[in-house]
């Protein structure tokens, strides 16, 4: 690696562990829909290995295959999904969740370095304000010089589209870049956009 000049970050599983909150607004908007889907632990750390609420969605309805469930259509696993955020804002909103060890510390220490800050995810713009607003000073937004998400990419991990779109933003080099992962999927990305 060249000098190192920005560090980007992942944010579900990153910064910090959303994961549980995650899975129960996916099991609270399915009850809200007359699902009888219930995901276990077990279940959601398998389903995780598919990027993307709706594509995770999409994925597990399309593994039912006997004849009490019906086939879903993507505009219906789009309207579940809008719920599941929906409800996952309010469940992040009234959470405790704190940030994983050390991220606070990494995050000022790397400002006071200038080094550039940048997020990279395929959670949307909204889950990630609110995670770091309950977790950063007030201005936080100034420190991050690109925050690329899927309302600003269509493709999600392992696609590169999301690391590309936060190069463009920044004129960095990847070469002058590390990205901070917690999957596969966040693993190939950042490495498909040739980031360390």
């Amino acid at each position: 690696m060249e000098h190192l000049q920005a560090i980007i970050f992942d944010v579900d599983g990153t910064l910090a562990d959303t994961e549980n909150i995650h899975r129960t607004a996916f099991n609270n908007a399915f009850r809200e829909h007359g699902l009888d889907w219930q995901w276990s632990k077990k279940e959601y750390a398998r389903l995780l290995s598919i990027s993307g609420g709706f594509e995770r969605m999409k994925f597990y309805s399309n593994e039912l295959t006997d004849e009490s469930h019906m086939k879903f259509s993507e505009k219906l696993i789009k309207t579940i999904h809008k719920t599941k955020n929906d409800i996952y804002a309010q469940l992040l909103l009234n959470s405790n969740i704190e940030l994983r060890p050390g991220i606070s510390r990494l995050i000022f220490e790397a400002r006071k370095e200038n080094l550039l800050l940048a997020i990279a995810t395929n959670t949307n713009k909204k889950n990630v304000e609110i995670l770091l607003d309950k977790n950063l000073p007030k201005g936080w937004k100034n420190w991050f010089s690109a925050v690329a998400t899927s309302d600003t990419v269509v493709e999600k991990k392992p696609s590169a589209a999301v690391y590309l779109a936060v190069l463009k933003t920044t004129n960095l080099k990847a070469s002058h870049v590390v990205a901070l992962e917690d999957t596969e999927n966040g693993l190939f990305s950042a490495t498909a956009a040739g980031i360390t």
